[in-house]
């Protein structure tokens, strides 16, 4: 079960950098249609670090603790002292006008959700 929730965790962590590469192509290719329509090269956008409320929300870290992430999450799932961590809450702004509220869950409990979920499927299947 470890080596399944150290699986989920480095597969969740791969597709979060494939949606930040995705993000960042499609900014370079709207860079680069603006310098080709003006003739001029566009201004280089501000560059922010992302700050994570807990390292666990951090897709770097949890890839490369994968395994003591994995390791630490099943003893505490064994000895009944696991607890998740609250999800992170935000709102985005929607294209109508008004807000949507968004829920996110840390990294290793998603993971654990979803090796659970899927354990529990096949067994009922």
């Amino acid at each position: 079960m470890q080596t399944e929730i150290k699986r989920e965790i480095k597969i969740i962590c791969d597709r979060i950098f494939a949606k930040q590469s995705s993000k960042k192509k499609v900014k370079l290719e709207h860079r680069s249609r603006i310098a080709r329509r003006t003739g001029e090269p566009p201004k280089e956008p501000e560059k922010k670090p992302v700050e994570y409320i807990n390292r666990h929300f951090d897709p770097v870290y949890c890839k490369r603790n994968a395994n003591f992430l994995a390791k630490t999450l099943w003893h505490k799932v064994l000895i009944q002292e696991y607890r998740p961590k609250p999800a992170q809450h935000f709102q985005i702004d929607k294209t109508g006008g008004g807000k949507r509220d968004i829920m996110a869950f840390s990294i290793p409990d998603t993971a654990l959700a979803n090796v659970l979920m899927r354990r529990i499927r096949e067994r009922n299947l």
